[in-house]
């Protein structure tokens, strides 16, 4: 029975041996498949940062080109007018005004062309107040789409006129002012991020940042600060290359405050004398603006005055009667002055600061000193002077220590003097006059600032 089913099997077995050798040509054991080719990976190539930059700029470019509201505003506006004509308490002066007016709402492009004119404004405020409420809305979406261009007439209206609908209105635009919508301004902060994240690289785009910072946006959006913040920061990047970007700076410093402001001020600041239109504006703040900022304002006019030509009117500011100006002034001297041609007349104003008509305020007695000390031995006159400053204040007395250092030689009729201040408890003034000492004994270098 055992060896009857074997030989069963062992019958099983060769007809299937029998059969696969039909299927595969003979051979007992089964062909292997090809082996399956691997994909071959593509090969990435990565865009240099120029390319990178240029692909950005291109859609900044197109982000900026986005108007939210205009071309309805303008139709609204053209439709309520036209309605306003038909009206029977029209009178004929304000119907010649509504259809000249209509006329410069034809088109577009007029439209951008004349936006910009103060009669064009003038008519767009007038019809703040008009008795019809779809006219006063139709003017407000108006003025609010090119208030960049309004700021100036809206504020003059708030302070000034008497129909109070123009005033509400004009208060609200100025407060809610509106360029481009929010979810453009993300996109173009987007962008402008990432521009700034190529640093000086990306100076070829400067003239879309300045746009960018040039935008109409509302004081207390969130997404429109953040723009302007993006925007300061890619600007600051570009160093003293930035002067393209100067109006758009001062215009963002006069309308903006908080960090903006701040922020603003120092891209000015690092740009120094070619941010000279900001001047008139920061004598104004430093005069009548934020009390903590004028710390700020100060220093600030000191960077962006230092050329020979900045002189003569710092020293007229060194004689005004405010405080704050005459320090901004000195400050800005100890830069300006040492280029002036004429430092005769600079020498004597200076010293008569700390004797004859001696400064008040001791801040501008120390920037007075460190003038004289940058002029070093074309002010040797002062030495005695100087020697007096060695007695003030503990900050005139280190700043006099060392012009004195500066003068070198010229002064050695103050080392007995800088001597006896070398053992001052102060260690700030007794090491100033150590280094004033070796410097003008000729054994080593001036003291450092």
């Amino acid at each position: 029975m055992v060896a009857e089913q074997r030989r069963v099997r062992s019958g099983l077995g060769a007809g299937l041996l029998a059969a696969t050798a039909a299927v595969t040509g003979g051979n007992s054991i089964a062909q292997e498949k090809p082996p399956v080719k691997e994909p071959v990976p593509k090969v990435v190539r990565h865009k240099t940062p120029d390319e990178e930059i240029k692909e950005i700029a291109g859609k900044l470019e197109v982000a900026l080109a986005h108007r939210a509201f205009r071309e309805d505003s303008i139709t609204r506006l053209r439709t309520q007018v036209t309605r306003r004509l038909e009206a029977k308490d029209v009178t004929e002066d304000e119907k010649k005004g509504m259809k000249e007016f209509l006329a410069q709402l034809e088109d577009k492009e007029k439209w951008d062309a004349k936006a910009k004119e103060p009669k064009v404004i003038d008519a767009l405020i007038r019809l703040l107040g008009d008795d019809e409420f779809r006219v006063r809305m139709a003017a407000t979406d108006a003025l609010q789409d090119i208030s960049v261009h309004a700021d100036a007439a809206l504020r003059k209206a708030f302070e000034r006129e008497k129909d109070a609908e123009i005033v509400r209105r004009a208060q609200d635009i100025l407060q809610r002012r509106r360029g481009i919508d929010a979810k453009t301004a993300k996109t173009i902060t987007t962008l402008v991020d990432r521009l700034g994240g190529h640093g000086q690289r990306a100076r070829i785009a400067l003239p879309l940042l300045v746009e960018a910072l040039e935008k109409d946006l509302p004081y207390d959006d969130a997404n429109h600060l953040g723009l302007k913040n993006a925007a300061l920061k890619a600007v600051a990047a570009f160093g003293a290359e930035a002067e393209a970007a100067v109006p758009a700076l001062v215009s963002t410093f006069e309308n903006y405050g908080g960090e903006i402001h701040q922020e603003t001020l120092k891209v000015l600041r690092a740009l120094g004398p070619k941010a000279k239109p900001a001047v008139p504006t920061l004598l104004h703040l430093l005069q009548h603006g934020n009390h903590a900022m004028k710390w700020d304002y100060a220093p600030a006019l000191g960077d962006i005055r230092t050329d020979a030509a900045d002189v003569p009117d710092l020293m007229k500011e060194l004689q005004s009667g405010d405080a704050w100006i005459r320090w901004g002034a000195a400050l800005a001297l100890v830069k300006a002055g040492p280029k002036a041609k004429a430092d005769n007349e600079l020498v004597r104003l200076l010293r008569n600061y700390l004797g004859k008509d001696r400064e008040p305020d001791a801040w501008v007695r120390e920037e007075c000193v460190r003038s004289l000390g940058e002029l070093r031995n074309r002010a040797k006159e002062a030495v005695p002077d100087l020697r007096e400053a060695l007695k003030d204040e503990e900050r005139v007395q280190v700043a006099s220590a060392r012009a004195l250092g500066k003068m070198g030689e010229v002064a050695k009729g103050a080392l007995d003097d800088l001597k006896e201040g070398k053992k001052s408890p102060s260690k700030v003034f007794a090491l100033a006059c150590e280094r004033a000492v070796t410097a003008i004994e000729g054994k080593g270098k001036g003291p450092k600032r």
